[in-house]
């Protein structure tokens, strides 16, 4: 078990947004995306997971021979503490991160580095046996870019400057339960909804102006983005809630306790195309 590390600050650190020859895109050097091209739209990754939701580009000719000292950087950031990803659209990076008692949403220029705009919010960072700090990723939908906190700050801005177009406060207003570790999915964005791992079984926003268009209930969420997907014929959204799926077996001397595993389950609200 990792400490607590508002006890033990030495363990605190900064992650840093890393822009490389060859135009690879990674947060801390771990999470990488490779083309040999320059940023353009057809390549956007403008969500967690990428525009298809399954983590794959569908890019070609990336370079895989690089000299042993690894690719030329051309760019790097200070984002603060955090686990979310990187979204990239129309020639801007974004990112979320936490440093002095709050959240920053980050935009910067692709191929240089530079700062755009920010937005920031008071935010605890949330140490609670690991780092802390925002894991989701912000969603950009055409010149919209919305951010999910942990504890539940919701906003949509706007991509070309950070200024609000609306925001809500989902933890008070809907009286939903926070996870252990706050709300870590990323938003999705589906028709006219934004769909948010947030509740027992999801809740569904209007993407142009916030209001509420359903929620499930306020059971304790899991951490995982929703993910759309069709059987047969109808269409539907997968998430992970707070609860176990299956129970394993114990042996003898142990007693049953709650599966270390996800509850994973489908909305029952079939989201038209």
């Amino acid at each position: 078990m990792s400490p607590d590390l508002k006890t033990n600050p030495s363990f605190v650190y900064k992650w840093k947004l890393l822009i490389m020859k060859h135009h690879i895109l990674s947060l801390c050097a771990t999470c990488v995306i490779v083309s040999s091209h320059p940023p353009i739209k057809a390549s956007d990754w403008p969500m967690f997971r990428g525009p298809n939701h399954d983590g794959i580009s569908s890019e070609t000719d990336w370079k895989i021979n690089w000299p042993e000292s690894g690719p030329a950087k051309l760019w790097e950031a200070a984002v603060g503490t955090g686990f979310s990803s990187v979204s990239v659209a129309n020639g801007r990076v974004f990112t979320l991160g936490n440093e002095d008692k709050k959240d920053t949403v980050y935009a910067f220029d692709a191929t240089n580095g530079k700062t755009i705009w920010t937005h920031s919010y008071a935010s605890d960072i949330g140490s609670k046996f690991y780092e802390g700090g925002p894991g989701s990723t912000p969603t950009v939908d055409g010149e919209q870019v919305y951010a999910l906190g942990k504890w539940g700050d919701l906003f949509c801005l706007n991509a070309a400057d950070g200024n609000i177009i609306w925001q809500r406060q989902l933890e008070k207003e809907e009286g939903l339960r926070l996870p252990d570790w706050g709300f870590n999915g990323s938003p999705l964005v589906h028709g006219n909804m934004l769909i948010l791992n947030v509740g027992g079984g999801g809740m569904a926003v209007d993407k142009t102006s916030g209001k509420t268009i359903w929620r499930s209930n306020d059971e304790e969420a899991g951490y995982s983005t929703p993910l759309p997907f069709s059987l047969d014929g109808k269409h539907f959204v997968a998430l992970s809630s707070g609860k176990a799926s299956w129970q394993p077996k114990p042996p003898p001397e142990r007693k049953p306790g709650k599966s270390p595993g996800p509850r994973v389950m489908a909305s029952t609200r079939p989201i038209p195309l």
